[in-house]
């Protein structure tokens, strides 16, 4: 009886760490701060392509298609570099694979009128999690529009349940990196 309960005591062994150190991860780690939470199926364009999906965090998911209307949303935002970062996952993948491949394309439009292309090929996710972190810099306040889609080269689509654009910079701006002196004491300081 023993030897058939090895496998799951191995099992729990390994994976206990695993979620545990996934936790202090995300909590430690992943301090970006969000600037905004969006739904997909709240996104310009995105109403023809809704689903039902019981694992999206508000029971609906966007289905994004190669060739397919890309989707998109405006956000106002101040001079930094931002990160959107797509919750999603690849409908009927496994753990094991295959994985044929997925890239998401992103487009920004800045308040100066530049556009900036991205293009990713995504993580592939049985359920919904951080798939893929897109980045762009603003340098002028004002509107920015986000579109994005599913690239040339994918065989797959994926369901996007949410986005959240982050400010990379926004727990280091307008900080000091110095708040005392390190190599000198007073004492030298006077000498010198």
């Amino acid at each position: 009886v023993l030897l058939n309960l090895r496998p799951l005591l191995l099992a729990l062994l390994v994976l206990t760490p695993a979620w545990g150190w996934r936790a202090r991860v995300l909590n430690e780690y992943q301090n970006v701060p969000v600037i905004e939470t969006v739904e997909a199926e709240t996104l310009e364009g995105a109403k023809a392509v809704v689903e039902e999906d019981p694992f999206a965090s508000g029971g609906k998911a966007v289905q994004l298609v190669r060739g397919g209307t890309p989707i998109s949303h405006t956000v106002d935002l101040v001079p930094s570099t931002y990160g959107v970062w797509l919750y999603a996952r690849v409908k009927g993948s496994k753990v094991m694979g295959p994985w044929p491949p997925v890239v998401i394309e992103m487009i920004v439009r800045t308040p100066d009128g530049n556009e900036e292309l991205s293009s990713q090929r995504i993580a592939y996710q049985p359920m919904y999690q951080v798939v893929t972190r897109l980045f762009f810099t603003v340098r002028r306040q004002g509107e920015c529009r986000i579109s994005f889609a599913v690239g040339e080269g994918s065989k797959d689509s994926i369901l996007l349940d949410f986005i959240e654009v982050r400010d990379e910079l926004g727990e280091c701006e307008r900080r000091a990196v110095k708040q005392g002196r390190h190599m000198v004491d007073d004492v030298s300081l006077a000498r010198i």
